[in-house]
């Protein structure tokens, strides 16, 4: 499935968050290396790692450096393409350890 609202239950965006989505609001709805590392969705993997950047050091003008590996706001969920990690960073409006982008 293709997810243009990352952070929230309904793919499309809107609407209540998922624990993703709740953790990067918290976050000030900036990727930093500590919101990087947590685990949203509690499956064991960080949201980096489930995003390509297990390493916590992706900017917004970076590709990310690994494969992605699963959904951060959904346990075992459907797969995000490594492709699409600048895309979905820049539609949530959030790059690594700076203020969020407007939309």
């Amino acid at each position: 499935a293709e997810y243009q609202g990352v952070g929230h239950r309904d793919p499309m965006g809107g609407g209540p968050r998922n624990p993703f989505g709740e953790d990067f609001h918290s976050a000030g709805m900036t990727w930093t290396a500590a919101f990087c590392a947590l685990d949203s969705d509690g499956d064991g993997k960080s949201n980096g790692q489930e995003l390509g950047d297990s390493n916590c050091d992706w900017t917004a003008v970076g590709d990310p450096v690994d494969p992605t590996d699963g959904h951060p706001g959904i346990p075992d969920g459907d797969e995000i393409e490594a492709s699409d990690m600048e895309e979905l960073c820049l539609d949530l409006g959030f790059t690594y350890n700076t203020v969020p982008v407007g939309r």
